[in-house]
Parts: structure tokens; C-alpha cells; sequence
């Protein structure tokens, strides 16, 4: 009776050392193929057969959409350096595996991979500007630091590097108008992480101790917890995410392609995410100028808008009186009639050229 007893105990402890965690197991335990993605992406978006990548997926989003830009942010990992973490529905799957391709028509679509990643995108650093730019379609990580991969300007999102790692990141991309600009005065961050557990090497961003020393913020790092179904979430400093063993099974497929011509344009689409947009949404907060020159520019006295509103006032009375002075060449007779006038809109003239005195 009492072995009995200890059997029965021993078996206790054993499920409930095996089901206490069950999350955590079953994620890492898991191994799942594309079928994955095509069921779980599929009410988000559209798969699409395209040369030379196969089966594609082009989310439901408009032309203001930006991988690795729109409705997100960045959270610094002890584990895995910088991890975009997305309010997107299905943002667990295409900002962590996978590649980023644009067609002018269709925008932005996504090309499934079998690898998790914090995110696939390249990094690189200026004086005053933090920037990344999403990996394209086969380009390792040895690509990206070996200079065998060169992403077009546009690619690339600039934001200022006093906003790095802010929560709201969103609001302060810079126009990437600027890009050519920017990236002529930037080189590469080559900071990597190896994941031994997954085989897999990971590209980390900037330095946690150099974007705490600019910024002038202590950056709290987030721990990643296994999520056992499709989706993710953050709760205090927790991402919990789902990343399966992703394997290649021939016998996975979408179940409905659509037809290309049948996509609506990325011109046509509804923007209806916008909670944190890209540059192009929010153009009276960017500033291309170091954060701590724009610091400087913060601490000045506040009558600068006042006068700025007065310098656009400058050119109305001028416009005004230019018709006048074209009308008085003509018609000598009506110039001493006209002269008082000349004189009585002298003293308005001298005001404004006092006015353009403060710039």
C-alpha cells in the first residue's frame, strides 16, 4: 500500500511538473509549417503567387502602410537586442519571420521565411539620427554587414536619436525625403546576438548603454515568454509572442490565391489602423536636427511663433501697393494726389522691415 502510495505521488508530481508551464512547452516543443501563415494572415490580407518568390501575403493596409514604421514600436531585449513590437493583429508573424518587398502598385507585401527574428531589418547611426531599413528578399545577416546589400534610400525610416526606444515613435519618423541626405553621414550597426537554442544569428541595434547615454533615459529591458497560440501581446515588461519551429512541408499551400489584377491598388486603400503613423501623417513634429540642438531650440524664449506670424504678414501690405505704384508711372497727373498715400504707407513699411529685423 504505501509503494502504491509513493506511485500515485510520484505520477502527481510529474503532471503537474509537466502542465504547470504549459505554454512555454508546448511553444518551444512545437513545430509547425507555412500552413501557419497562410491560415492565420489570410482573414488580414491577400496571397498572391508572384515570380520569383512564390506564394505572398499583401496585407489590408493603405499607401501610408511602412513595415517595421506603422502601429509599433521598439522594445529593448537582454536576449535579442531591439524587438519591434506591433499592435497589429497579425504582427507576431510578418515582423518576425520573413522578408519585406514593395510593388509601386500593390505597396508593401511579405514573403514568408522559416526563421523567428526581434526583426529583420539592418541598422545604422549618424550624428543625431537612429535608423533601420527591412531586409529584402534573400538577404542574410551577413549580407547586410558585409556590404553585399545596398536597400534603396527609401527603405530606410530616420527618426531622431533623442526619440529612440520612446513609446510613441511613431510621431517622430523623419520625412524620407531627407533619406539621401541622412544615410550619406550614417554607417552600419554590426551589433549581432546568436541564438544557440534556434541556430540563428540575430541583428540587435544600437547599443543599450549608447541609446540610454543619448537619450538621457534608463532603458528597462522586456523579457520574451512563449505564447502556444497564434498572436502576441505585452503585459508590464513581458512580450509574450508565438514563434513555432517553422519546418518545410511541400504540402502546405494557401487556400485561396488571389488573382494579382483583382488586388486593389495600395492608392485605394483605407488607412483605418492609424494609431502610430509614418512621417508623411504627422509633418509639423519633425525635426531634422540632433536632439540636443532641438533641446537648445526648446529652452528659447516662447514670442518666437508670435513673430513668425507677424513675418508671414510682412509681404500682404507690399502686395497691396505694387498695383498702386504700376498705375502711378502712366498717369503723371494723378501723382501729387497720390503722393500722401506714398507717404502715409512709409510708416507701415518701416514696421514691417522692423518686424524682419528679429529673424
Amino acid at each position: 500500500m504505501k509503494k502504491l502510495s509513493k506511485f500515485l505521488l510520484v505520477v502527481i508530481l510529474f503532471t503537474g511538473a509537466t502542465f504547470s508551464n504549459p505554454i512555454r512547452s508546448f511553444a518551444q516543443d512545437q513545430t509547425v509549417d507555412y500552413q501557419v501563415f497562410y491560415d492565420n494572415l489570410a482573414p488580414y490580407g491577400s496571397w498572391v503567387n508572384m515570380d520569383p518568390y512564390g506564394s505572398v501575403w499583401i496585407p489590408n493596409v493603405g499607401p501610408g502602410f511602412s513595415p517595421y514604421a506603422s502601429n509599433g514600436y521598439w522594445a529593448y531585449t537582454d536576449d535579442y537586442g531591439w524587438t519591434w513590437v506591433s499592435d497589429f493583429d497579425w504582427g507576431w508573424a510578418p515582423f518576425h519571420y520573413g522578408r519585406w518587398e514593395h510593388k509601386h502598385d500593390m505597396g508593401w507585401f511579405w514573403i514568408p521565411d522559416y526563421t523567428w527574428g526581434p526583426a529583420w531589418v539592418e541598422w545604422s547611426y549618424g550624428p543625431g539620427y537612429y535608423g533601420w531599413a527591412p531586409l529584402g528578399y534573400g538577404v542574410t545577416v551577413d549580407m547586410a554587414f558585409g556590404g553585399g546589400w545596398h536597400p534603396h534610400d527609401r527603405r530606410w525610416c530616420f527618426v531622431n536619436e533623442g526619440y529612440m526606444g520612446d513609446r510613441n515613435i511613431g510621431g517622430h519618423y523623419i520625412p524620407r525625403d531627407r533619406n539621401t541626405s541622412i544615410i550619406a553621414n550614417t554607417h552600419i550597426i554590426t551589433e549581432r546576438h546568436e541564438d544557440n537554442n534556434r541556430h540563428a544569428v540575430y541583428i540587435a541595434g544600437p547599443r543599450r548603454e549608447d541609446v540610454a547615454r543619448i537619450t538621457h533615459r534608463d532603458i528597462q529591458p522586456f523579457h520574451i515568454a512563449e505564447r502556444s497560440t497564434p498572436g502576441h501581446g505585452v503585459s508590464g515588461k513581458t512580450i509574450n509572442i508565438y514563434r513555432p519551429q517553422v519546418q518545410n512541408r511541400p504540402t502546405a499551400a494557401p487556400k485561396k490565391i488571389e488573382d494579382p489584377h483583382n488586388i486593389t491598388p495600395v492608392q485605394q486603400r483605407n488607412d483605418d489602423y492609424r494609431k502610430t503613423q509614418p512621417v508623411e501623417i504627422h509633418p509639423q513634429i519633425i525635426n531634422t536636427q540632433p536632439f540636443s540642438v532641438r533641446q537648445q531650440q526648446q529652452q528659447q524664449p516662447r514670442p518666437q511663433p508670435q513673430q513668425q506670424q507677424q513675418q508671414r504678414q510682412q509681404p500682404q501690405p507690399q502686395q497691396r501697393q505694387q498695383p498702386q505704384r504700376q498705375q502711378a508711372q502712366p498717369q503723371q497727373r494723378q501723382q501729387p494726389q497720390q503722393q500722401p498715400r506714398q507717404q502715409q504707407s512709409a510708416p507701415r513699411m518701416q514696421n514691417n522691415s522692423g518686424g524682419g529685423g528679429r529673424r
